[in-house]
């Protein structure tokens, strides 16, 4: 041997994080002050908060516009929250966190808005809508406790373009490997140790003849 060298190898083990219950449906809303007295009301409902990948997210969306224009963009997309801790190798006690927001959809024109049927929500109208979107093929949840943490967001844009947003509401979710995973595992029985006994009985011996594997 001419040269060896060691490195101490760190291996993670990321934890799902605690998951709210699924099935409860959750309203969240809120008023968005404007210049001149004027007001942006969004609502999101959510039938649950906690979904698959590729499973259906059921929304029912409430807008208000009590704006000096009307309302031509609504765009609602998933939002992935990540956040990373670092701190001083000398003193563990002093750290940071930084949090990183990501489109999920890659680009800003992906996701879900108003009906094609509606272009616009005028001054003074409000309007409700369910809009069809599934969620994306994402990773579920997760946590390195002292190190990272990703979370989801689902976030509604509203304004009159893609550039032109004046209010976002987001409505935190939880996204899992499967929906059964919600369900507390069942606890299977202590093993046993069972013999078999594979040697023919006397009765199955005394009726059975014997076999010629050679006729």
């Amino acid at each position: 041997m001419v040269f060896q060298q060691e490195h101490p190898l760190s291996i993670v083990s990321p934890q799902m994080v605690a998951r709210p219950v699924g099935s409860q449906k959750v309203v969240h809303s809120r008023c968005f002050p404007l210049p001149k007295d004027r007001s942006l009301y969004i609502e999101c409902a959510l039938d649950q908060t906690m979904f698959s990948p590729t499973g259906r997210l059921e929304a029912t969306i409430t807008i208000s516009n009590r704006w000096k224009q009307s309302i031509k963009y609504v765009h609602m997309n998933i939002v992935r929250k990540i956040e990373v801790v670092g701190a001083l190798e000398s003193d563990r006690t002093i750290g940071e966190t930084n949090t990183v927001f990501m489109d999920t959809t890659g680009f800003v024109f992906q996701g879900v808005g108003l009906p094609s049927s509606k272009r616009k929500i005028a001054v003074g109208e409000t309007f409700t809508f369910r809009p069809s979107f599934n969620v994306p093929a994402l990773p579920p949840n997760m946590e390195v406790p002292g190190l990272m943490r990703t979370a989801y967001l689902l976030k509604i844009s509203v304004g009159r373009a893609h550039n032109y947003v004046i209010a976002s509401l987001s409505v935190p979710i939880t996204i899992v490997t499967d929906i059964i995973d919600v369900v507390e595992p069942v606890v299977s029985a202590p093993c046993e140790d069972v013999l078999i006994d594979l040697n023919p009985t006397s009765s199955w011996v005394a009726n059975k003849a014997p076999i010629d594997l050679l006729a």
